[in-house]
């Protein structure tokens, strides 16, 4: 292998062929061989992508910490405006998973990426979707979409919309407010007072 990157695809690929190859050497078809070869062949190689997508991107979570930061800013300057006499209130931490979907979508420039592939990317976790949604809550502006009769999604904007994400936050805020809480209160007629943008 002339990229050594690639290796542990190649090895993973040659494993599941060995047990194909072993498998119709036989009488009869071993199905139960066969799909856990499949899913092991899966699982490698799933994790040695998204090792190589971690890689590809060494800067994506500072520039998502970066963007938290201006987002914890600007959900600060609006809180101080509004009279908010209380503790500072603090956006969602953002991960190394939200960082790397990011990044890729970024790379893509507003092309189509398919579910399946960006879960591929974070090494097939469940909570794919779930996270760039969340990434919406940062005022960046990503499209479900259908293309080929897959779903995915696209990227409409490098940047995050500054005063969508305040808007998205201090919601998001308020729902985690006890209620009846002074934070509660004053955040829900802070919303009110907002043009949604």
């Amino acid at each position: 292998m002339k990229d050594r990157r690639l290796q542990g695809i190649w090895d993973a690929s040659q494993i599941f062929l060995t047990t194909v190859e072993m498998i119709d050497k036989g009488h009869q078809l071993d199905l139960p061989l066969l799909l856990e070869a499949y899913v092991d062949t899966r699982r490698r190689l799933t994790k040695q992508i998204a090792q190589i997508a971690a890689a590809q991107f060494p800067g994506a979570q500072a520039e998502l910490s970066e963007v938290t930061r201006s987002v914890q800013g600007a959900i600060d300057r609006e809180l101080h405006r509004s009279g908010w006499p209380g503790e500072t209130l603090r956006i969602e931490h953002y991960g190394k998973t939200h960082a790397l979907l990011l990044a890729y979508l970024r790379l893509r420039q507003s092309d189509f990426a398919s579910t399946f592939e960006l879960r591929l990317l974070v090494g097939d976790q469940v909570h794919t979707e779930r996270r760039l949604r969340e990434l919406r809550d940062l005022g960046f502006l990503i499209e479900r979409t259908r293309s080929a009769g897959q779903d995915g999604y696209r990227l409409l904007g490098y940047s995050p919309d500054l005063e969508l994400a305040v808007t998205r936050q201090l919601m998001l805020m308020s729902k985690r407010a006890p209620l009846g809480s002074p934070a509660k209160g004053h955040l829900e007629s802070l919303i009110d007072s907002k043009e949604m943008p």
